[in-house]
């Protein structure tokens, strides 16, 4: 079983440096091998975070690279329906996102700001 586990996780590899113009405060991933292999960029979690936090964080890249939550099990889809949407489906920018279930580990709220150096730099807190 934990073969299995292992074989289905991605490999995760943090880009140091990070590629130009990443901004400040953010972290670059290579998830997957070379074919395929998805970059991701997500705020930088703190080094003083806890093993679940970033267990917790990774999952979040793994959704954000594959499109597959490896936590709640939704999958990547459009952010607007274009049979109920209609009108917005003609002007506004389509997006392509995880919706992941209410209260999923892999989503991050305004508790989990202190895990992102990033956010708290901007209020001085």
């Amino acid at each position: 079983m934990a073969w299995d586990s292992a074989s289905r996780t991605p490999l995760i590899t943090r880009l140091v440096p990070p590629p130009p113009k990443t901004p400040e405060g953010f972290a670059a991933w290579a998830v997957g091998d070379d074919h395929p292999r998805s970059i991701v960029v997500l705020p930088a979690i703190t080094p003083t975070a806890t093993y679940a936090q970033h267990q917790r964080y990774i999952a979040r890249l793994i959704a954000d690279a594959t499109g597959h939550c490896p936590l709640c099990g939704q999958s990547a889809g459009l952010s607007l329906d274009p049979e109920r949407d209609r009108a917005l489906w003609r002007v506004a920018p389509l997006v392509i996102e995880v919706s992941h279930v209410n209260g999923c580990p892999a989503t991050f709220d305004d508790e989990d700001k202190h895990l992102f150096p990033v956010f708290t730099k901007e209020n001085g807190s």
